[in-house]
């Protein structure tokens, strides 16, 4: 569910996307702040969650907002989830 299911195709932002989830891939890994290996998805009401195996990770975000107003806060919660991480 979490390898790259449709090739050179790029969607949702220019992911590859599994069986079910969207992956940051090798190529994407400068615009993201995640691990190659992440794998993601939203929901229609402004949820989201993600999974990063390298640094152990699992992150829900839930807004139940509809339509979302706050573009950005999911990128925010990202950037300050990472920036929690101490090894």
């Amino acid at each position: 569910m979490t390898t790259n299911q449709i090739g050179e195709l790029r969607i949702w932002g220019g992911a590859p996307f599994g069986l079910g989830f969207a992956l940051v891939s090798e190529d994407q890994k400068h615009l993201m702040l995640s691990s190659v290996g992440n794998y993601s998805w939203g929901g229609y009401f402004n949820t989201s969650y993600w999974l990063d195996p390298e640094e152990e990770l699992v992150a829900t975000f839930m807004t139940q907002m509809s339509p979302a107003i706050h573009g950005d806060i999911h990128q925010k919660f990202q950037v300050l989830t990472y920036q929690a991480i101490i090894d």
